[in-house]
């Protein structure tokens, strides 16, 4: 019995640790970066957030390697999506755009969203 607690414990941590700290690595890393569009920072805002939250994953769920490397892969690709979309919005006039909160958006639907070699 008290090794199912410890364990829900884990868990129960685990998930905050997922959901709290991609907020405040993002929140730490773009207070010491300057502003502008780079695709250096959106790649690395992606990363950062999909590395923060396999943190929490791995506390309280095993992951493979191959698991977490694909998720980096994926946060990569879409970091420079995400740049080149902002670069368009900029050249139509449009408001810069916040490369933390997509970076957040992109670590969460990773983290929720199921591979295919694994069942949720």
């Amino acid at each position: 019995m008290r090794h199912k607690r410890s364990k829900r414990l884990i868990s129960i941590v685990g998930v905050a640790i997922s959901i709290l700290l991609p907020i405040v690595v993002l929140e730490v890393w773009t207070s010491h970066v300057t502003s502008g569009v780079m695709v250096a920072r959106f790649i690395a805002e992606f990363i950062l957030a999909v590395l923060a939250v396999q943190v929490g994953i791995v506390l309280w769920k095993p992951r493979s390697s191959k698991m977490i490397i694909e998720d980096v892969l994926i946060a990569t690709a879409s970091g420079i999506g995400a740049f080149i979309a902002a670069k368009l919005s900029l050249a139509q006039g449009g408001a810069p755009v916040d490369p933390g909160l997509l970076a957040l958006l992109t670590a969460y639907i990773l983290w929720l969203w199921p591979h295919p070699h694994r069942r949720l």
